[in-house]
């Protein structure tokens, strides 16, 4: 009788392995499928979340061209009014700035 005790006795432990043999890999499944879905919801947030980032990005860049261009064009209209009144000074520093530039492009020649 004690063979026959000892017998069911490992049968019940090689039983209660393989159980815990195949909840171990339903658990394991479970989880990659859970990883798989999580990586794919994280992807698509960090898709969502860059493509929000370059919008505001394109936004900024369009507002900074525009006052760019505003300055750059009351820039040019301040020079313009310099030039109309005091024309003279005004040729004279041209003469002045392009008889620097070509002193400069002669000496590289």
């Amino acid at each position: 009788m004690a063979k026959t005790t000892v017998t069911t006795t490992k049968t019940n432990e090689m039983e209660t392995i393989r159980n815990d043999l195949k909840s171990l890999s339903d658990n394991l499944k479970s989880l990659t499928k859970h990883v798989e879905t999580q990586g794919k919801y994280t992807a698509a947030d960090m898709k969502a979340r860059a493509q929000e980032n370059i919008s505001e990005l394109k936004t900024k860049a369009q507002k900074n061209i525009s006052h760019f261009q505003d300055y750059s064009r009351d820039q040019s209209k301040n020079v313009e009014n310099e030039i109309k009144d005091k024309p003279a000074q005004s040729v004279a520093i041209a003469f002045g700035v392009g008889a620097l530039i070509s002193l400069l492009l002669s000496r590289r020649g």
